[in-house]
């Protein structure tokens, strides 16, 4: 008689393509399970455009509307949504906790106080315990999920070592740093590029919707970033086309400009990944995942500016680097940049700063300059100089195989399971 299937509730936090597509490739990772997704915003748009691992997505709400989902259920799988986490943990099943961004979480108080709570809760009980869990902020208690989580897993990044040596030395050590978590099978493939002279340009400008962005709704970084592909196509003959790839373009649109075409779509990620492995130049914002993805696809990318706080931490980080120290960061167009390092305040002025640039005619062209002498760069560099810079970031972004460490949780798992779920 066939084993039943497990089942897994799975999310992920919702302000951006990076932590669902991280689940996506969790999900197709995992033998023979039944993987139930919930979510809502932009995680919910991605789990539904791209299904591959999810045998089923909803909203939300169901969670809300039938809390059994997470009793049914043998266990859960959550990147970066704490409070999805404490709901598991609440109910008594385990969890495992995946987490890109460990070293970013900004801590007021530091962690000890954070992991401390935890274990008060644990001591109380999750219902008692509730209350102090909600009284901090959303960064303490990303954090503080590790310390709830059946095992965590976090993403390697320069500063992730140092934070788990801290965590560890308080006590939580459950928490294991691996290496990309990223999704890098294909099931389609990407046309052949045309024949003829010319070369090709992919920008991904990536799904960002946070507590000050929403598209449309200031994201002068979409607008700055189009304009600049316009004026760029204007000029460049030998650019015959550039793909805009970000989670505003819905509806796909192509225009002609100049001896070029200029394309707007949001792929799903198969395509994309198939669009970043043939594309002749790759051009992203600095999201962990995308810069990950590209580490592991060795192709080197030009990091465009920081869109908001933790992006200009992820530049900040490869310093050093070739990719980081030829990134154009805001610094390099705006005078007097200061970013206070308070997420929410951070972000809001780094906001304000891009509207700037595309609103001054002499700040834009110092970007327009400054974004087109990369480019220049970047097409000049041989294959030799491109590995090694791609070699260069093997120790700051290496670590246990996501497959490897899905292999220990299944295992973990069917235990769990020949005992009776104790």
């Amino acid at each position: 008689m066939a084993t039943e299937r497990m089942r897994v509730l799975m999310g992920a936090e919702p302000n951006g393509f990076g932590p669902v597509a991280k689940l996506a490739a969790i999900a197709r990772l995992l033998p023979d399970t039944c993987n139930q997704f919930i979510g809502t915003g932009i995680a919910l748009d991605f789990a539904r455009l791209n299904r591959g691992g999810f045998d089923d997505v909803l909203p939300s709400e169901a969670l809300e509307s039938n809390p059994s989902l997470i009793q049914e259920s043998d266990f859960g799988i959550v990147v970066m949504e704490p409070d999805l986490g404490f709901s598991i943990f609440s109910s008594g099943r385990p969890f495992y906790l995946f987490d890109s961004l460990f070293d970013f979480w900004v801590l007021p108080r530091g962690l000890a106080p954070v992991l401390a709570a935890a274990r008060e809760i644990r001591r109380v009980g999750a219902a008692a315990g509730s209350q102090i869990y909600h009284s901090f902020n959303i960064h303490e208690r990303k954090l503080m999920a590790h310390a709830f989580a059946t095992r965590s897993f976090v993403q390697n990044y320069p500063g992730v070592a140092e934070r788990v040596e801290e965590a560890r030395s308080l006590g939580v050590d459950n928490i294991e740093i691996v290496g990309s978590m990223v999704d890098l099978i294909e099931t389609s493939a990407a046309s052949k590029a045309p024949a003829g002279d010319g070369w090709e340009m992919l920008v991904n400008l990536g799904g960002v919707q946070n507590f000050a962005i929403s598209f449309n709704h200031n994201d002068h970084y979409i607008d700055l970033v189009e304009s600049w592909t316009r004026r760029f196509l204007a000029r460049e003959s030998s650019c015959r086309k550039i793909t805009l790839c970000c989670g505003r373009y819905r509806q796909p649109s192509e225009e002609r400009i100049g001896q070029g075409v200029l394309r707007r779509e949001l792929l799903p990620h198969d395509r994309f990944i198939a669009e970043v492995r043939r594309t002749d130049l790759y051009l992203s914002a600095p999201g962990r995942t995308a810069i990950h993805e590209a580490f592991q696809l060795r192709r080197l990318p030009l990091l465009l500016p920081e869109q908001h706080c933790n992006q200009l931490q992820n530049l900040q980080a490869l310093r050093g680097t070739l990719i980081g120290d030829n990134a154009l960061q805001l610094e390099k167009i705006l005078e007097d940049y200061q970013v206070p390092e308070d997420d929410v305040l951070g972000t809001r002025m780094i906001i304000e700063r891009t509207e700037e640039i595309a609103s001054s005619s002499r700040l834009y062209e110092r970007f327009d300059r400054e974004l087109s002498q990369r480019v220049e760069w970047m097409r000049g560099l041989g294959e030799r100089e491109r590995e090694a810079a791609l070699t260069e970031l093997e120790p700051l972004m290496s670590g246990t195989d996501l497959s490897t460490v899905l292999r220990k949780v299944m295992a973990e798992m069917s235990e769990r399971r020949g005992r009776g779920g104790d």
